[in-house]
């Protein structure tokens, strides 16, 4: 078994999977696939090809830097991707490649194995793209990966670098049109780039059901019904089955106040990533388990002064952005917070607490993971329960 991580994990630690671990490492085998003659490789059989270390900033899409260090750096050890590609003949006919995990996504059908793609020019000269076994001079953690994973540079957001790396598929097709899991299900954006912020793209999604393992099943709403959809949500005051991303920039006429509505509902949980709200409320809602990750609800009332409070517990709001918000006497327990924001910190002094922050008197916190330690003592301080 592989050492503790050195780099922060955010979403996928690997314990959900069966087996756990997926496999041993010498049973591992990188298959590449889309060539006239596929191929596969050992992890020895890479090793031998190239071993160097690439020292990396690591940038998180939804809690930004998270590797620990002063520098925002980690050390990966392994084989830099031009070295594979140069033993696997001409790749000339192909413009993407598409990485893809022995884990199963983590969004989307269950059945379906995670993968993200890059622009093969990418993978052959940013200097950025490795297949890694090792992690600052260690074999890489599982939670990290163990025991192949792919890298990219600080230039994309590390959702397109790949854990438990199991085969790379070289495609004709241009990037646009080799979204992976999370561009597909999510809305996460297809290139990924830090500058310009590129997290998501407009997206909607509509769930129909639900598998037997308890994942969505859902349909995509093309751009012409988004509207029409919305409106039928909205009118049920139940926007359980919505999934959606950049929900500002889709030309919407969208509602103020969701006061009352059932964001969660049975088995269904809305996932509204990536969306900026302003001044809208949200008295009595039911955010249970809702996914809210990197969407901005600055100056958003979910209370009314501590009267009528939504129900929060368990959502998912990493990245979240609560500056200014009414959140008193609300229940989030259990959430996931990292890079969740209820103090802005953004023209502030290292260390001094901003003069506007949410007002959390009352706002329970307990059991919710990975809060960062300077926003939990300011949240304690104004009298949330932390």
């Amino acid at each position: 078994m592989s050492p503790s991580p050195i780099l922060g994990v955010v979403g996928d630690d690997g314990t959900s999977h069966t087996p756990n671990p997926l496999a041993h490492k010498d049973d591992w085998r990188l298959q590449v696939l889309g060539l006239p003659d596929e191929r596969q490789f050992s992890l020895q059989e890479l090793a031998e090809l190239g071993h160097v270390q690439m020292t990396l900033p690591i940038v998180c899409v939804s809690a930004g830097y998270i590797t620990g260090a002063r520098d925002k750096t980690v050390r990966f050890g392994g084989l830099p991707f031009p070295q594979l590609a140069a033993r696997l003949g001409d790749l000339s006919p192909f413009r993407t490649v598409i990485f893809r995990s022995r884990a199963r996504a983590t969004c989307g059908p269950r059945n379906k194995k995670h993968e993200t793609a890059l622009e093969l020019s990418y993978c052959l000269e940013s200097g950025h793209v490795m297949l890694a076994w090792e992690l600052n001079g260690a074999p890489l953690p599982y939670a990290n990966g163990w025991p192949l994973r792919s890298t990219v540079g600080p230039d994309l957001f590390f959702y397109k670098s790949m854990k438990w790396l199991e085969c790379i598929e070289f495609s004709p097709l241009p990037l646009a049109q080799c979204r992976g899991t999370w561009e597909t299900y999510a809305g996460y954006h297809h290139r990924g780039r830090t500058e310009p912020d590129e997290r998501f793209e407009p997206i909607m999604r509509r769930i129909t059901g639900i598998d037997t393992e308890g994942s969505d099943v859902s349909e995509e709403i093309p751009s012409s019904a988004w509207q029409e959809t919305l409106n039928d949500l909205v009118a049920r005051k139940d926007l359980s089955r919505l999934i959606i991303a950049k929900m500002e920039r889709m030309g919407l006429d969208r509602p103020k106040d969701y006061s009352g509505f059932c964001f969660s509902e049975g088995p269904y949980r809305a996932k509204i990533r990536g969306s900026a709200f302003q001044r809208s409320l949200f008295h009595g809602a039911n955010l249970r388990e809702t996914n809210l990750s990197l969407s901005k609800f600055p100056l958003c009332d979910f209370s009314d002064g501590g009267k009528n409070p939504a129900d929060m517990t368990g959502v998912d709001a990493e990245g979240t952005d609560f500056s200014g918000a009414d959140l008193r006497a609300v229940r989030m327990c259990d959430a996931f917070l990292a890079g969740a924001v209820f103090y802005n910190r953004k023209h502030v002094a290292a260390g001094t607490k901003p003069s506007k922050p949410a007002k959390v008197e009352g706002l329970d916190l307990r059991g919710a993971k990975n809060l960062h330690p300077l926003q939990a003592q300011w949240l304690k301080e104004d009298g949330a329960l932390v």
